[in-house]
């Protein structure tokens, strides 16, 4: 018989353990199990408050999630910067093929 159920069926700890990955379940963290009401004061508390926040967003994942989204912004600032040198490259070469299509279109307007 099996240590672990899922909605009363039995399950293996590779199971249990990939549910609560997937729903960001981390059942080892004591605040995990903290109501709001109880984080409402935690972050109240005048002294040290700082600190009590920081160890707030990592114990409910959010400075990961900060990290990841400022590292996202940065990423799109450089493919933005890089897009934007690639528009500038682009521009004279856009006029070269349109000059040399009217000259194409002209020649074959001669030889007709």
């Amino acid at each position: 018989s099996s240590r672990y159920k899922i909605n009363g069926v039995a399950a293996t700890r590779k199971q249990v353990a990939a549910l609560a990955e997937h729903f960001n379940l981390q059942v080892e963290n004591p605040c995990a199990v903290l109501t709001q009401a109880v984080h409402a004061n935690f972050l109240r508390e005048t002294s040290g408050g700082k600190r009590r926040y920081d160890f707030f967003l990592a114990a409910c994942n959010a400075d990961v999630v900060r990290d990841r989204l400022l590292s996202a912004r940065d990423e799109y600032k450089g493919i933005a910067t890089s897009l934007e040198k690639h528009e500038e490259r682009g521009a004279p070469l856009a006029d070269r093929v349109a000059s040399t299509s009217k000259l194409v279109a002209e020649a074959s307007r001669r030889d007709a």
